[in-house]
């Protein structure tokens, strides 16, 4: 679980939250307020910035897909290595087939807009559409 600066595990009494915010979003525990939530075009760019500033350097892509095992499952599905499973691995491989053609072997510069797309879906668009249903679920009325 990420930690989030402003509740109170880690705050205390400076905190605005009580909890985690997913938290206090499943339980509906909160103020019934419209939502308006979204996301732009390439999110993921601001995931990538190491592979932005030399994309013609390889060592960044090549570390990843040779680790592709622990980094798309924690990548993609914020999964650490003692949480890795099988099922997960192959959802990562999966994923990784679909935006960049062949698979993470073509995690390289020629398929940035890919790498960004994965990004942008699994960090940004995911998220959103997950909060949003949760929103909607507890009454609140949501815009995207």
């Amino acid at each position: 679980t990420m930690a989030y600066a402003n509740i109170d595990e880690v705050l205390g009494d400076d905190s605005f939250l009580p909890e985690f915010p997913r938290n206090i979003l499943e339980s509906g525990n909160m103020n019934k307020v419209d939502l308006i939530i979204g996301v732009n075009k390439d999110e993921g760019l601001a995931s990538i910035i190491d592979l932005l500033t030399d994309p013609q350097n390889d060592t960044n892509f090549a570390y990843v897909r040779q680790h592709w095992d622990t980094e798309g499952p924690y990548i993609l599905f914020d999964q650490h290595v003692e949480e890795v499973t099988e099922e997960v691995i192959a959802l990562s491989n999966e994923a990784a087939a679909f935006y960049l053609s062949e698979g993470i072997e073509n995690y390289n510069s020629d398929h940035l807009q890919g790498i960004v797309n994965m990004y942008s879906d699994a960090w940004y668009w995911y998220t959103t559409d997950d909060w949003a249903r949760l929103a909607v679920q507890n009454g609140i009325t949501t815009y995207r």
